[in-house]
């Protein structure tokens, strides 16, 4: 057997152990992450109504939160981000940038922008945007890491804190109804560890030959013992200084 084809199916064993973003297992190195966002979701679906766009949908996770709640779901993706992941956003309905929305002005109730932010070159013009696109009274539910390593490179532009956060959509006319942190200090340092450990599998020419038969069938359990210790932590710990991200609700005045 060739040492490609072996890491093929080691490769593919791993992903059956951990499943993929944004639905992974505790062997996930992203699980913390996940859990984190997926609870803050679970807890912004109730203030969703009418029709919804969803801003970056890519496989559209938090569809079966909102869908008791609206009437209509939309999915948006970015074209670009669709071709870089090979068709992971292939759920979308429309295709667009959150810099200019493709839709009518105040055409939609609610807005979901999940991890997006970030990776926007002008923050201030997109809230604008979603301003413009949103009805008089309609919500923004939107998420944003505040601790975080770059990603998705060139472009990652921006971290958040909540006051920022608050300031910004304060300045393009939204009420904030509601601002919480997600994961905190376990979460950071879980998540944080298991991407530096992936970082260092993927780049180290010494690791290669070895991440392709030992270590890739052991990483998974190695990445649910780090996420055990960060929810322990998470537990012991809820500082909001160290949040890992934050959801933030708001609504146009």
């Amino acid at each position: 057997m060739s040492l490609r084809r072996l890491y093929q199916r080691c490769l593919g064993l791993a992903d059956a152990i951990a499943g993929t973003h944004p639905y992974g297992t505790v062997f996930h190195p992203q699980w913390l992450a996940i859990r984190a966002q997926r609870r803050s979701l679970r807890h912004a679906a109730p203030f969703t109504r009418g029709v919804l766009l969803d801003v970056g949908c890519g496989r559209r996770p938090y569809e079966p939160f909102v869908r008791p709640y609206v009437t209509t779901y939309v999915g948006l993706e970015y074209p670009l981000t669709t071709q870089a992941t090979d068709g992971v956003a292939s759920r979308a309905d429309v295709f667009g940038t959150v810099l200019a929305l493709p839709v009518r002005n105040q055409a939609v109730e609610t807005v979901l922008l999940t991890e997006v932010l970030e990776h926007t070159p002008d923050p201030r013009r997109v809230i604008e945007e979603l301003r413009r696109a949103l009805a008089p009274g309609g919500r923004l539910i939107l998420t944003s890491p505040m601790i975080y390593n770059i990603h998705g490179q060139p472009h990652d532009f921006f971290r958040f804190t909540p006051y920022g956060l608050k300031n910004l959509l304060g300045e393009q006319g939204f009420e904030v109804l509601e601002i919480q942190p997600f994961g905190y200090f376990g979460t950071m340092l879980g998540v944080m560890t298991n991407n530096f450990i992936t970082t260092l599998m993927w780049r180290s020419r010494l690791l290669r030959i070895a991440r392709a038969t030992i270590l890739l069938p052991v990483l998974p359990m190695a990445f649910a013992f780090v996420n055990l210790i960060g929810l322990a932590v998470d537990h012991l710990l809820k500082g909001e200084e160290f949040a890992f991200g934050h959801l933030v609700i708001a609504q146009k005045r």
